[in-house]
C-alpha cells in the first residue's frame, strides 16, 4: 500500500534509528529493528506493490497517476494473486480508455483467470462483452453477457445497462 518513495523514506528513516542504537551501544536492538522493518518492507513491496493505491486513483478518474503507479511494478508475477488480478483489471481499464481494445481484453481475461471480487465479475465481463461488440463479433458479445447476468453480486446500475444491452442484441437478432 505504499509507493516506492515512502518505502525508501521509511527504510531511511529505520536505518537512522537502527544506526544511534548501535552507536549508542544498543546493538541487538538496533539490529531487530532493522530486520523487522526491513522485512516488512521488503514483503510490502513483493506482495502488494502499487495496486492498491492505482485503484484508488483510477476511482479518483486520475489516469496519470494510475499508469504511474503501475509502471512502478517491474515484476507483476512476484504480486500475490489478489492483487496481480487487480493488476490486470487496472491495466485493462486504461487500455479501454486509450482504445486499445485487443490489450485490454487480454488484460481482463488475465484478471477473470486469476480471480477478481463477485461485485467486480460483472463489470469485468460487460467490458469484454463491449470489446466484443466493437469488433464486431455478436456471438462473442452475447456470450460474455450471458456470462455478466449470472455473475453472483451484480450491482443494480450494472444490472440495468445488462439488460439494455440485452436488449439491443435482441433487436438485432442475437
Amino acid at each position: 500500500m505504499l509507493t516506492n518513495r515512502i518505502r525508501i523514506i521509511v527504510a531511511i528513516i529505520t536505518f537512522i534509528i537502527s544506526l544511534s542504537f548501535i552507536i549508542e551501544g544498543h546493538y541487538i536492538i538496533g539490529s531487530i529493528i532493522l530486520l523487522l522493518v526491513g522485512g516488512l518492507l521488503a514483503f510490502d513491496y513483493f506482495k502488494n506493490g502499487t495496486v492498491f493505491l492505482a485503484m484508488r486513483s483510477l476511482q479518483a478518474q486520475d489516469n496519470d497517476k494510475t499508469e504511474k503507479l503501475l509502471a512502478e511494478i517491474k515484476n507483476p508475477q512476484w504480486l500475490g494473486k489478489f492483487q496481480r488480478s487487480y493488476y490486470y483489471l487496472l491495466n485493462g481499464v486504461l487500455n479501454m480508455q486509450k482504445s486499445n481494445y485487443q490489450i485490454a481484453e487480454g488484460h481482463l481475461k488475465n484478471a477473470l483467470d486469476l480471480g477478481v471480487r463477485a461485485e467486480e465479475q460483472a463489470m469485468v465481463y460487460m467490458q469484454l462483452a463491449n470489446i466484443r461488440l466493437m469488433k464486431r463479433d455478436m456471438r462473442g458479445g452475447r456470450m460474455y453477457l450471458d456470462k455478466a447476468k449470472k455473475a453472483e453480486k451484480t450491482p443494480e446500475a450494472l444490472k440495468s445497462q445488462v439488460s439494455l444491452m440485452d436488449k439491443e442484441l435482441k433487436k438485432h437478432g442475437y
